[in-house]
C-alpha cells in the first residue's frame, strides 16, 4: 500500500492513518461484522459468575464463598472485610477510618485476600488499579 501511494506522490504516515497531504486514507477493508466487533468493556467486566460471587461472613474471622470451604482469615483481613460489609465501594481513605488500619496493611490484607486460600475470594474483590480510578470494591454479607 504505501508503495502505490509513493508511486502516485502522496507520502503516507501510517502511524496516524493519513497521507502528507493531510487526507485521511482509508484501508480497503470489508466492513467488520458485528458479531466480532470490538468492545471498550473486558470480559472480567462483563462475567455473569464473576459478579455473583460474593464473601460471606460466617463468625468472628471466618468466611466462606459458595462451593469452598470456610477459611480463618487474620485480624488485619477480618477488619477489611467487616468494613465492606455495609459499604461495599470505598477509598483507601474511607477503609483506613472504618479498619482502623494503616494504608500498607490495608493493602497487604486485601493483596492477601486475593491471592491467599487458593485465590476463592478474588473473583468478590475488585482494585481501583492505580490512583484515581475508583475505589476499592469487595461484595461481602452476613450469613442468612
Amino acid at each position: 500500500m504505501a508503495r502505490d501511494l509513493h508511486r502516485k506522490g502522496l507520502f503516507y504516515n501510517f502511524a496516524h492513518n493519513t497521507s502528507i497531504l493531510g487526507e485521511c486514507i482509508e484501508p480497503a477493508l470489508p466492513p467488520m461484522p458485528a458479531s466480532v466487533a470490538l468492545s471498550t468493556t473486558s470480559p472480567r467486566d462483563v462475567s455473569p459468575h464473576r459478579r455473583q460471587k460474593t464473601i460471606i461472613f460466617l463468625a468472628e474471622r471466618l468466611y466462606r464463598i459458595p462451593g469452598h470451604k470456610q477459611v480463618e482469615v487474620t485480624d488485619a483481613e477480618d477488619s477489611v472485610l467487616q468494613s465492606f460489609l455495609d459499604t461495599p465501594t470505598m477509598t483507601l481513605p474511607t477503609i483506613r477510618e472504618k479498619s482502623g488500619l494503616a494504608d500498607p496493611d490495608i493493602k497487604s490484607a486485601i493483596r492477601g485476600l486475593r491471592q491467599k486460600y487458593d485465590g476463592c475470594f478474588a473473583d468478590a474483590i475488585d482494585c481501583p488499579g492505580r490512583k484515581g480510578n475508583g475505589g476499592y470494591t469487595v461484595r461481602v454479607r452476613r450469613q442468612g
